[in-house]
């Protein structure tokens, strides 16, 4: 077992616990990650298996606080508490530290204590923890928390009072503790549930206010519910903030926005999560005078969730372009302004452009010439989509909107339209002007072999494609593919015009039975002999298995392969998720 190869115990730790290594990246939230627990006896075989298995763990750790259970019971049994990670001596691979705590553990110290207890045991280990995240809860208990919601009498001034000190006193204690321990985080993520008894905002104040003292170098903040006053913050507080992430969910989250426009002169992307429209709005409106605010650096802009502008609302109009130097503007909830102002002022800088658009606005966008040929010079990649309502009727006619998309710019590289189209002749045609391509995602249009391989050979520098797979009479769909006609197939295509295609992705495949879905998929694969791997997207696990079982026994026939090298028999093939 231990003159194993490296890639092989990387695939069987991989099957083991179910999933691959998790990606190394900073969190900007705070849902825990989780270990399973059948990775740590692997780690126990020899020296080069816990070197493989441990870089499995996803370099995350929890600290429950809660006085009544360390391991708290409403999270994943696998999530990975820091005592099990000093437990397996793997305290110097954390990049991300979680803390959960109740606003009473924290007043009455029970926090410090258990986080001091922990720290303690990793002296010198945790230098390498990038990220830093707290949720304060209410309680840990359904029903206590229930309870405190219950319209519950506030506090009293003392009961205030004393609260704010102690939350203060013991906040500014763990941010000391965190700041020696970890004298390297870079992003900080803070999340608190209200509590109906007390005023909020001093207590979030303090406890932001200790964390973001813990790290000065920090370059991310996310900040996902709570009630907090930038002016009490200090002014002299995370000074090199660069990046953020916002919810703008709750009615707590209303000086959210002041916070972020305090930053507003230096952050280069910001994520907003959003549900209501007048709360994003003032993300664009100084809360003093009102005065338009201008992110003069931003370059990304991310949007999700949903934005409901009431009937009503007298929207904030944007009198200025708030984003002058734009780059990636990602919407792929919905497209939150309501007017076409942000996408002209945007036209000569932005790069990358992901949008959902829904009922309002889009016809009026494309009436005001936003969207005509060659109006955005710089796009590179574009993804534009429309929202399909509960009568599954698409806002806009899809067929008519692919040509828009694709003239869009003179420089595009990559084109995603998952966007459902019946005809793909008329979706072809308008790809002659981007021969450019590198990469292209036409899921939404459904191609018989002969017209994938047309499709491909268009595009002579096409290096990725995901494509929909559909019947035909190009190969006999009366039956399973004979070796014969597998072999005058390729003989008909053996010349391509591309040679740069690696990555075949197939996203839907409309055959009678797996076995000749399979078949045309490797068809395809032959044809186009740089492909070095074929994903399929994940649709259910047992229709999953049926077309992994088919593909692995359609590669063992010989017809497949017509060089000789036994390239689609040694292929990976991997499900990936849309």
């Amino acid at each position: 077992m231990d003159n194993l190869p490296q890639h092989v115990i990387d695939t069987i730790v991989s099957y083991t616990i179910g999933r691959d290594k998790l990606r190394p990246e900073l969190r900007t939230d705070t849902s825990p990650l989780t270990v399973p627990h059948t990775l740590y006896p692997l780690m126990g075989i020899c020296r080069e298996w816990r070197r493989v298995a441990s870089s499995f763990i996803g370099e995350s750790a929890i600290i429950f606080t809660n006085s009544q259970d360390t391991d708290n019971q409403n999270y994943p049994e696998d999530t990975p508490s820091l005592g099990h990670i000093i437990a397996a001596g793997l305290e110097h691979h954390v990049r991300h530290l979680q803390l959960e705590s109740t606003i009473k553990d924290i007043a009455d110290g029970m926090a410090y204590s258990t986080i001091d207890s922990l720290l303690s045991l990793c002296k010198g280990k945790l230098k390498g923890v990038q990220t830093v995240s707290l949720h304060v809860s209410i309680a840990y208990e359904p029903g206590q928390q229930h309870f405190f919601m219950m319209g519950q009498p506030m506090a009293d001034q003392q009961e205030q009072t004393n609260m704010e000190k102690e939350v203060t006193q013991n906040s500014r204690r763990i941010g000391e503790l965190l700041k020696e321990a970890m004298p390297n985080i870079i992003s900080v993520v803070y999340s608190y549930v209200c509590h109906s008894r007390f005023n909020n905002q001093p207590l979030d104040n303090a406890i932001l206010s200790a964390l973001l003292s813990a790290a000065p170098s920090a370059q991310y903040l996310s900040v996902l519910g709570g009630e907090l006053s930038y002016t009490t913050l200090g002014s002299e507080l995370a000074p090199n903030v660069k990046h953020m992430h916002v919810s703008l969910r709750n009615s707590g989250s209303n000086r959210i926005p002041e916070l972020v426009i305090r930053f507003a002169d230096r952050l280069e992307t910001l994520t907003v999560d959003i549900q209501d429209g007048e709360q994003f709005s003032k993300l664009f409106k100084g809360p003093v005078d009102g005065s338009p605010v201008v992110y003069s650096k931003l370059r990304m802009l991310k949007v999700s969730g949903e934005c409901y502008w009431r009937q009503e609302e007298n929207s904030y109009t944007l009198q200025i372009n708030p984003f002058p130097e734009l780059r990636r503007l990602i919407c792929r909830d919905v497209y939150p302004f309501r007017t076409s102002h942000v996408l002209r002022w945007i036209q000569p800088t932005v790069e990358v452009m992901e949008v959902n658009f829904r009922n309002y606005g889009y016809n009026q966008f494309v009436e005001d010439g936003v969207l005509d040929a060659d109006s955005f010079p710089n796009l590179r990649r574009v993804n534009l989509s429309w929202h399909i309502g509960r009568d599954r009727i698409s806002i806009a006619d899809t067929a008519g909107q692919l040509p828009r998309v694709l003239s869009l710019s003179p420089v595009l590289k990559e084109v995603i339209f998952d966007t459902r189209v019946s005809s793909p002749t008329s979706a072809v045609v308008p790809l002659y002007r981007c021969r450019d391509l590198r990469e292209l995602n036409l899921a939404g249009v459904q191609f018989t072999i002969a017209d994938a391989i047309g499709l491909i050979n268009i595009f002579p520098n096409l290096q990725s494609v995901v494509l929909s797979l559909k019947t035909s009479h190009d190969v006999n769909e009366r039956g399973d593919v004979s070796d014969a006609e597998v072999k005058e197939f390729l003989e008909k295509h053996d010349r391509v015009a591309n040679s740069q295609l690696r990555t075949l992705e197939i996203s839907t495949v409309v055959f009678t039975t797996r076995p000749r879905a399979a078949q045309h998929i490797l068809l395809l694969a032959s044809i186009f002999k740089s492909i070095q791997g074929i994903k399929i997207r994940s649709f259910n696990e047992r229709r999953d298995a049926d077309i992994l079982g088919a593909l692995d026994e359609a590669k063992q026939r010989k017809c497949f392969d017509n060089d000789g090298e036994g390239r689609l028999q040694c292929m990976k093939v991997s499900l990936v998720e849309k």
